[in-house]
């Protein structure tokens, strides 16, 4: 009986510790989204295809990448291209370094290596979550992309989401927006990129 209740003691406080880490992370916050604007971005670009749980690698190869070529921070974002629901093996993502505040000449050198996508100004949903720690970028999704798909309603149907990281792990939130332009044109480079 006493092993018992020693079990149901870690049990209950395992339980307590998890809540207030996922309360730290914000999984208690409420997700506010807005209609904003989302661009103008001018981006250097990498694909991946495959599971979410995979970006980590594929960002880590990116970044080393991208140092090697002279920029020395990334202003990360990443295109999110498929809908829910779709095989973990045909997800396609692209990952960026913004290249707006760069001098022209290091802009050109980048453009030179890697492939380049402009997006023009445009209507989203917008939304934030905090970053805390590696962990944001697990709850953060799950929190705001049901908040997301509920203000889509009555609304052209975004093509692909978009998510805001900023320099290397610096900034305080996670952006995420929802285009809400029909325009083909938008996202037909980005699906160029995959084979």
């Amino acid at each position: 009986m006493k092993i018992v209740k020693i079990l149901l003691g870690l049990l209950g406080g395992l339980a307590i510790i998890l809540t207030v880490f996922y309360a730290y992370l914000g999984g208690f916050q409420t997700i506010q989204v807005q209609e904003a604007t989302a661009g103008p971005f001018q981006v250097i670009v990498t694909t991946h295809r495959g599971s979410y749980s995979g970006l980590s690698n594929s960002w880590d190869h990116f970044v080393a990448r991208v140092q090697e070529a002279g920029l020395k921070e990334c202003d990360a974002l990443a295109f999110y291209l498929d809908p829910p629901g779709t095989p973990e093996d045909q997800l396609r993502s692209v990952l960026a370094c913004r290249l707006e505040a760069i001098p022209e000449p290091e802009r050109q050198k980048l453009a030179a290596g890697f492939s380049v996508y402009s997006m023009p100004a445009v209507p989203a949903l917008h939304a934030t979550f905090p970053f805390r720690n590696f962990f944001s970028y697990m709850v953060g999704p799950t929190k705001v992309y049901p908040a997301m798909q509920k203000a889509t309603e009555g609304k052209p149907a975004p093509r692909f989401a978009i998510e805001t990281y900023g320099v290397d792990g610096r900034s305080t939130e996670i952006g995420f927006f929802m285009p809400l332009s029909a325009d083909e044109a938008l996202v037909a480079p980005l699906i160029a990129l995959f084979p």
